[in-house]
């Protein structure tokens, strides 16, 4: 296992070099990114929703695109979500990386504002951390997105949205998706009214996905998968927007998220190879956990979905071998009760 964790290592360290001299075709900064290190992995607590007096939220799982593992950090990540209703107006929400499912999915758990009555009229994209990529709930990137003509041009602005996912879409594609896999369909679309039986259900879920709590110097409480000395290392960096806040070091290369393993990798390999090979590569614009740093690392996208779907097809290779020997202990069973008969 160690020499698998070297090899992807290496691999993907070349890769990082490789890439790390292509310029950056758009330095755009979107008005909706995410400029607060702490909000790449963590997100608000329960308790900020019932101090802004949400009436509701709407709760539901979507797919991640594999290439988003260039900005999970030690292993999870939060992204923003936009929904568009049929009036134009859009709302915000985010999306935290909850695992991977039986099959090989990586699963986002996403939270929008409003009743569920409220959202079934939206579409809706995620994206990015930097909001350089959108993607449909089903995990697929939107190609013609472009973050500057989204923020100014309202008519590509819906273009957008209108190759987003409904709920009702969603509910379907989960539905055929059970179906397809003989398994029981856990992931509903839910709409929960803040202070019932339900918000208090979904506050023991958040407090068993993201355990650590966390008070900023503004005293808002967040919640999030890290413990606090490692949340503190991240919240304490700049993402390198700006000329004053670029920040990545060698020291801190550990930041670099690698595919399944995230962050631990690096730790998992023993060696330098990985971050001299990073280092090598690296300058100093919009670094850190952002998809368009200037060494791109969602050029490293189509690795990523390519390591995915080699783990799928391993996983559909098991689940046709558990099928095999299922039949064959079926028969087996069948075989012996006919010979007791006899006898």
């Amino acid at each position: 296992m160690r020499k698998i964790f070297l090899l992807a290592g290496i691999i993907i360290g070349v890769s990082i070099v490789l890439t790390g001299c292509a310029s950056n075709p758009n330095k755009y900064l979107p008005k909706t990114v995410l400029t607060k290190p702490e909000n790449a992995v963590s997100v608000p607590h329960p308790i900020e929703i019932e101090r802004e007096k949400i009436r509701a939220i709407t709760k539901f799982i979507a797919i991640m695109d594999p290439g988003l593992w260039t900005e999970v950090v030690y292993g999870g990540g939060v992204w923003p979500a936009l929904a568009q209703d049929n009036n134009g107006k859009i709302s915000r929400g985010y999306g935290f990386l909850t695992g991977v499912n039986f099959f090989g999915d990586f699963l986002i758990q996403f939270i929008l504002s409003g009743t569920e009555t409220k959202s079934r009229e939206s579409r809706i994209i995620y994206l990015n951390r930097d909001n350089g990529w959108a993607y449909t709930l089903l995990g697929q990137e939107i190609k013609e997105y472009d973050p500057k003509k989204f923020d100014k041009d309202k008519k590509f602005q819906k273009k957008i949205f209108d190759k987003g996912t409904t709920l009702s879409e969603i509910e379907s594609f989960w539905k055929n998706y059970s179906k397809d896999k003989g398994i029981p369909n856990e992931y509903r679309v839910q709409g929960i009214k803040v202070g019932s039986q339900e918000w208090d259900n979904y506050k023991k879920e958040i407090k068993s996905n993201l355990k650590y709590n966390y008070k900023m110097p503004g005293g808002q409480i967040r919640c999030g998968y890290l413990p606090l000395k490692n949340f503190r290392q991240i919240a304490s960096e700049m993402p390198g927007f700006s000329g004053a806040e670029r920040w990545l070091e060698k020291a801190k290369l550990p930041l670099i998220s690698l595919p399944f393993t995230g962050i631990g990798l690096l730790y998992l390999v023993g060696t330098s190879i990985v971050s001299d090979a990073v280092t090598a590569g690296i300058d100093d614009s919009w670094s850190g956990f952002y998809g368009r740093a200037t060494v791109i690392r969602y050029e490293l996208a189509p690795l990523f979905r390519q390591i995915s779907e080699i783990y799928k097809k391993l996983l559909e290779i098991r689940d046709k071998r558990i099928k095999d020997l299922e039949f064959e202990l079926y028969m087996k069973d069948i075989t012996t009760r006919g010979i007791a008969r006899k006898e």
